[in-house]
């Protein structure tokens, strides 16, 4: 980042330049990240609101993209111009968290558009399959059609389910850094795969502007840039599984329905009234015994329906997908999945 905001009295002095910016040269307000300490790296960002009309703030479009054509898209360009102090949002430093907490919001529209994307695909695709014919019979009979529609459906499926799940959590005001992104990087992905194979669904037609389809191909395109491209949401997952990072933060909320990775491995959350555990555990399911580290023992609360085992080095806990235990305990749950064994698993000290 190489926008700079220099604090003069009451007034930040803002100087620098944005592009790729949705709405730039139509909007009435614009919220721009600026470095307000250069040396700080991420921690000396801050946010502003600027206003269209300030003296020194231009913008301009942005021309011949590949597709969504109907989407405003232009730069910024600040020349000396003078924000009021007031017009920050947050404290001064605070920039980098506004915009994490702003990604979580617009990575989950993005995937949620590119659900819809891969519906209208899979919806053309499975209409057009249907009255196309050739040799006397439609299309959709040819085994290798029926593999394009199955494989739109299967990205259909999955991405809604993902994109629901980052809903659901939303909803439950849980943190979801780490849903929304795998919501963002499946649903982009299949999307533009769905385009790809509702093209060939269609044939030529289907490169032609006259259906329709090629639209889609063009717009499923930059999302699987934007708002973190592939391969930032790839490092992102890996590195929250490795245990490197904690996507939703230490001590973060995790989904009920999926598995959360080495570093950080839960069932439910704790707020639904299920076991939560952390550190390098085994995984566990509703029904399953899970181990925990011998050095949790003394972290961990326990009810009179739960019971603590030492089980032999080398090992494998019942019901887990663990490899062989080393030092582990065994935390059995006895009772129903809605009325736990216990309330939670505290992080041991290291």
């Amino acid at each position: 980042m190489k926008s700079t905001a220099r604090r003069e009295g009451d007034v930040y002095i803002l100087n620098g330049s944005k592009n790729w910016i949705s709405y730039a040269n139509v909007a009435d307000h614009a919220l721009v990240f600026a470095k307000t300490d250069p040396s700080a790296k991420h921690k000396g960002i801050s946010a502003f609101v600027l206003e269209r009309g300030m003296p020194g703030f231009t913008t301009a479009d942005t021309e011949h993209k590949l597709g969504i054509w109907a989407g405003s898209t232009g730069e910024l360009f600040f020349e000396n111009v003078e924000v009021p102090a007031e017009n920050m949002i947050g404290e001064e430093g605070q920039g980098f968290e506004i915009a994490m907490y702003g990604l979580d919001q617009g990575r989950f529209t993005v995937a949620a558009g590119g659900v819809g994307v891969i519906r209208a695909c899979l919806e053309r695709s499975v209409e057009y399959a249907r009255e196309r014919e050739t040799f006397g019979e439609p299309i959709g009979k040819y085994q290798f059609v029926q593999d394009m529609i199955s494989e739109m459906v299967l990205g259909y499926e999955t991405s809604k389910l993902l994109v629901m799940q980052a809903a659901w959590m939303k909803d439950q005001g849980l943190r979801n850094t780490r849903e929304t992104s795998l919501a963002k990087w499946h649903a982009t992905e299949s999307a533009f795969r769905a385009a790809h194979l509702a093209i060939q669904v269609h044939g030529a037609y289907g490169y032609s502007a006259e259906y329709g389809i090629e639209r889609y191909f063009r717009n499923a395109r930059a999302p699987i840039i934007y708002e973190g491209t592939t391969q930032i949401h790839k490092m992102m997952q890996a590195e929250h599984a490795l245990g490197f990072r904690n996507l939703n933060g230490r001590g973060g909320d995790v989904s009920p329905l999926c598995f959360v990775g080495a570093g950080v491995v839960a069932g439910a959350h704790s707020r639904l009234g299920a076991a939560v555990l952390k550190g390098p555990t085994a995984v566990y399911f509703p029904g399953c015994s899970y181990a925990i580290p011998s050095d949790t023992r003394n972290a961990v609360e326990e009810p009179k329906s739960a019971s603590l085992n030492t089980i032999p080095s080398g090992s494998v806990a019942p019901g887990c997908t663990s490899a062989p235990l080393t030092g582990f305990l065994i935390v059995s749950e006895t009772t129903s999945y809605e009325s736990p064994a216990f309330t939670r698993v505290l992080t041991p000290s290291r």
